[in-house]
């Protein structure tokens, strides 16, 4: 009974690997024998749930990656449509007061020309 007291302190503690000794086959030895098989058995699970939460990790890590990734393209899509509408905004501001000089050159080519051939008679 001792042993079994100190073994149920010692899986409490965490300590899985602790095993009773099986040497009677009475009801002691029979309460040894599921020990060992309950610490063997939650040995095993917590080998799983570890080996779960490293799978889960890996799978946040790798989205978090992902979703990095994506806010990066978003951003630079983002800047570059600012740019674009930018180019825009400025083209636009130049081809105004370049339309309205092409209009008066037009026009003074134009009253020259009548100049010139008025002249020219």
């Amino acid at each position: 009974m001792h042993q079994l007291t100190e073994g149920t302190r010692a899986v409490a503690q965490g300590d899985l690997d602790y095993l009773l000794p099986e040497t009677t086959e009475d009801e002691i030895g029979s309460l040894a024998v599921s020990f060992n098989h309950m610490t063997q058995e939650l040995k095993k699970a917590q080998a799983e749930n570890l080996q779960w939460t490293q799978t889960l990790e890996d799978r946040v890590q790798r989205k978090t990656e992902e979703l990095e990734r994506a806010y990066r393209s978003l951003t630079q899509s983002e800047k570059m449509a600012s740019l674009g509408k930018l180019a825009a905004i400025v083209a636009h501001e130049i081809n105004n007061p370049l339309a309205g000089i092409l209009t008066y050159s037009k026009l003074v080519s134009r009253m020259a020309d009548k100049g010139f051939n008025e002249n020219t008679r």
